[in-house]
């Protein structure tokens, strides 16, 4: 019984820790928050998102996939995933920095990012998603099955190790970032330009999506 466990536990972990590199709308935030405020805050933001993992998660294991699928594919759904990277984006693109006021920081600093960390992991829907299709490619390939009698203590393995590897890859970049920005000059201001220009673009790749899903339907 361990031994699942721990193979549960370690799958997901690595899942996780893989899935969170490429870059999206938490990653981007996360290397954001800390170039432009400090190490602390994009730790805050790192661990909101984490938390947030764990309920997404736990949402995919435990709500029918007959149900969510067709939530997630629906055009409502792929429009607002659309509208939130492309609005996400331009206020990357169009935000105007603050003059260095570093010293008189409002206290409520770390709260409000751990805020805006929850947010903007709260409205990635993919990332439901993502947890359906591999826990529904895990149980074909007869890893392990989430649905079984004792799934409670493997829910429990299961969600922990997704938030874990979400936590570490998201700290990975927090240092990295926080290593690099005495080096990076000029190219600080046009960071949160670039991060714009990315998330508009994920966000025009959904709409495209829909384009795909029409011709699917013509074609069969």
């Amino acid at each position: 019984m361990y031994f699942k466990y721990t193979i549960i536990f370690s799958v997901t972990f690595l899942t996780s820790l893989l899935a969170s590199i490429p870059f999206g709308p938490i990653n981007l935030n996360v290397i954001y928050t800390t170039v432009q405020k400090n190490k602390k805050a994009g730790l805050t933001f790192a661990a909101a998102a984490a938390i947030v993992e764990l309920l997404q998660s736990f949402i995919a294991i435990q709500v029918s996939p007959a149900y969510l699928v067709p939530f997630l594919d629906h055009y409502l759904t792929i429009i607002f995933t659309s509208v939130f990277l492309i609005l996400l984006g331009l206020f990357f693109l169009f935000k105007k920095e603050k003059k260095q006021i570093i010293q008189h920081q409002p206290e409520f600093s770390g709260f409000y990012q751990f805020c805006r960390g929850m947010v903007i992991a709260f409205l990635n829907l993919p990332t439901i998603a993502f947890w359906i299709a591999m826990t529904t490619y895990f149980k074909s390939i007869k890893l392990f099955d989430l649905k079984e009698p004792t799934g409670y203590y493997l829910i429990i393995c299961f969600i922990s190790a997704a938030a874990l590897g979400k936590l570490i890859t998201l700290s990975s970049y927090v240092l990295l970032a926080n290593k690099f920005m005495p080096h990076l000059g000029k190219f600080r201001k046009i960071l949160p330009k670039l991060i714009g220009i990315l998330l508009i673009m994920m966000g025009l790749f959904q709409v495209f999506r829909i384009f795909i899903f029409d011709l699917a339907a013509q074609i069969s």
